[in-house]
């Protein structure tokens, strides 16, 4: 069963605001002072606090700066685009870009009407209108589908890349080369290129082999692997030589056998001819002979500079160089001499100073003195040294001789 629960009663705001006044009143009567309902109220209004005042002397940017922009495109992802080629063959073959080519024919042509702006806003307002317009957008479809299959022509399947061309050994529509009867008239045919060599030896049965050997030595410009003439027995080097048959080449350098099928020797040598024709291959042996030309005269200038050197810097002369350092060395030590002697802390009288200066003066004007006697000694004995190696004498070594009383050397 369920059970009432009364509550207390609410009591209303008209009563509220009654006892409220009731009890200002009496407090008032009693002497204190209470706040009115309507103070309360003003109390309880919120304000939003107030905000800082921008400062106007603030730095601002209005707009993006470049490092911003830099920053953002950094951070897009990357966009992955074919080739320039590849993208463009693609539009190209877009159902749209072909509809626009073959209307803009069309056009030319004179088949259809250019739609101005003005029909192209007009919307039709009844069901004919729309089925008609409908009817010749479909004809015009028509029209161009057609033109775009007369214009299309169908390209041929593409046929697979043979590895190996076309041999000059087998039999072909074209009428052989020449007859020859015997390897001596091929001999004085004086033929030089392989493919009529091939072709030669695969058309004349009855020549059975040819020998060959380089055409030119080794030390030509015209020197090459495929540059072969074909000679007799008796004129072939037999460290190196090739023959070549019907079924093969064999080339024979300095007892070692090499063997090639006369397809592979072909397919080689129009290899060969072809890598012969780029540039750096092409131009090879003339960069190969002014680089060797180049070193060579530059080796030959610093060897002539090097000379020149050694014979005419007095520094590399093995006399002269010595003394220039001993030299060297008593400068810097006489360089630490004192020409003015003071003691710190002391006071001179004008007596004693003059007096300390003029004996310090002495032992300088001495030391200078020796040092310009030694510095002579050493200069004279480099150079007297110098000159004796070189083939010449001095006007004073008999002299010089003479006086220390020693014998001129056998």
């Amino acid at each position: 069963m369920s059970k009432r629960v009364l509550l207390p009663s609410i009591p209303s705001l008209e009563s509220t605001v009654s006892r409220s006044n009731q009890s200002s009143s009496e407090e008032s009567s009693n002497g204190k002072s209470s706040p009115s309902i309507n103070e309360l109220r003003n109390r309880l209004t919120s304000v939003a606090p107030k905000q800082m005042a921008p400062n106007p002397e603030a730095l601002k940017f209005e707009h993006n700066t470049k490092s911003q922009e830099r920053t953002r495109k950094r951070q897009q992802p990357i966009k992955l685009e074919p080739l320039p080629a590849l993208k463009t063959y693609q539009h190209q073959k877009q159902p749209e870009y072909i509809y626009q080519k073959n209307r803009e024919k069309l056009l030319a042509a004179g088949v259809l009407k250019p739609t101005t702006s003005a029909e192209k806003r007009k919307w039709p307002g009844t069901v004919e209108a729309i089925s008609s317009e409908l009817q010749e957008e479909l004809k015009e479809r028509q029209v161009l589908s057609m033109l775009s299959a007369m214009v299309r022509i169908p390209t041929p399947p593409k046929q697979p890349r043979s590895i190996l061309k076309t041999s000059a050994c087998k039999p072909g529509p074209t009428p052989p080369l020449r007859t020859f009867s015997g390897p001596e008239e091929v001999i004085k045919a004086n033929v030089t290129e392989p493919l009529q060599i091939i072709r030669i030896i695969c058309e004349n049965n009855n020549l059975g082999f040819l020998y060959m050997t380089p055409a030119v030595p080794k030390s030509s410009i015209e020197y090459d692997t495929y540059n072969l003439k074909i000679v007799s027995y008796d004129c072939i080097n037999k460290n190196d030589y090739y023959t070549i048959s019907p079924q093969a080449v064999i080339h024979t350098y300095n007892g070692e056998v090499e063997y090639l099928e006369l397809e592979r020797w072909e397919q080689e040598y129009v290899y060969h001819r072809a890598l012969v024709k780029i540039t750096i291959f092409a131009i090879f042996r003339k960069w190969k002979s002014f680089n060797v030309w180049r070193k060579n005269v530059r080796c030959k200038k610093i060897n002539s500079c090097r000379r020149a050197l050694q014979k005419n810097l007095f520094i590399v002369n093995a006399c002269l160089r010595p003394a220039i350092l001993n030299i060297q060395e008593m400068c810097y030590r006489i360089g630490d001499m004192v020409l003015c002697q003071i003691e710190k802390g002391y006071i001179y009288t004008l007596i004693e100073f003059k007096g300390t200066q003029f004996s310090q003066l002495k032992d300088v004007a001495s030391r200078l003195s020796e040092f310009r006697e030694l510095a002579k000694e050493v200069v004279r004995g480099a150079c007297r040294t110098a000159l004796l190696e070189t083939g010449f004498t001095p006007d004073d070594y008999f002299y010089s001789i003479e006086n220390t009383g020693t014998k001129l050397p056998n």
